[in-house]
């Protein structure tokens, strides 16, 4: 029954999010004396709560955080971002996932990157691996995996739209990760991120899935070229001679290469 109520409790917090008008009072670095009193009452009762064997009592306690974010755009506190991360690594998967909830909308914007980022480090080893199938199917292993799976493209959504230079060494991880269908999401995910060590990253990844044995590596060589395209306006689309392609591309690139000069993203959290 708990998680039935935490669940629903997870996804009413979801649908729930959005910016709030920021409080005039209220600076970057320093809260009003208001809203500091209320952030300081939010993280000592998360402190008191997180450990608690209660889901309930931690969900409500990283609610309390949450608020804040939510309500005080304008005023970026570290603690309170450090504080919500914590919950990154609860048992539960829903309390996990309304805690990354609140950093990919959290205005302390390069703490939260840091903290995707490492979770999503720590992620992509896991996913790496096959799912569990046949008889483990349904097993609790399995589930993990899918959570973990899920959870990871999170990550992914939130460092696209966060961008800026400091994410670009998360997302050629992601690219070459051994999970195809996850490296096709990461591919797809940086379309907003430009970068040359990401543009080698997504030729790379493009000649290590030649020849397309299957679906899932046709899929990926796809997302590649388009990104590829994307990032660097190569014309030349994509064949079913997807070697000669990948020629073409890299004879091209060379070319390009010492005079690229990417857009500059945002996400640098000024």
């Amino acid at each position: 029954m708990r998680r039935l109520v935490l669940a629903a409790s997870f996804v009413l917090a979801i649908a729930s999010l959005s910016r709030a008008a920021d409080c005039d009072a209220c600076m970057p670095g320093q809260m009003c004396v208001r809203h500091g009193k209320e952030k300081d009452e939010a993280l000592k009762a998360f402190a008191k709560e997180k450990s608690s064997k209660d889901p309930m009592k931690r969900k409500a306690a990283l609610d309390k955080l949450g608020k804040l974010n939510d309500q005080h755009m304008n005023a970026r506190s570290v603690d309170v971002a450090k504080a919500i991360a914590d919950m990154l690594d609860d048992t539960d998967s829903g309390i996990r996932l309304a805690a990354l909830a609140f950093l990919k909308t959290n205005q302390e914007i390069k703490t939260s990157k840091e903290e995707i980022g490492k979770l999503l480090g720590k992620m992509i080893g896991k996913i790496s691996k096959p799912k569990p199938s046949g008889k483990m199917a349904s097993s609790p292993a399995a589930l993990e995996w899918q959570n973990t799976f899920d959870m990871s493209k999170e990550c992914l959504d939130g460092l696209g739209t966060f961008g800026g230079e400091d994410v670009v060494d998360y997302f050629v991880k992601a690219i070459d990760c051994d999970n195809i269908m996850f490296a096709s999401e990461a591919v797809d995910k940086s379309a907003g991120i430009h970068s040359k060590k990401l543009v080698n990253a997504l030729l790379e990844r493009f000649s290590s899935a030649v020849p397309a044995s299957d679906e899932d590596k046709k899929h990926l060589i796809g997302c590649c070229a388009k990104a590829f395209a994307a990032q660097t306006a190569f014309i030349e689309p994509l064949t079913d001679d997807a070697t000669g392609w990948l020629k073409k591309a890299r004879a091209w690139w060379k070319d390009k290469e010492d005079s690229y000069d990417p857009p500059k993203d945002g996400g640098d959290g000024k």
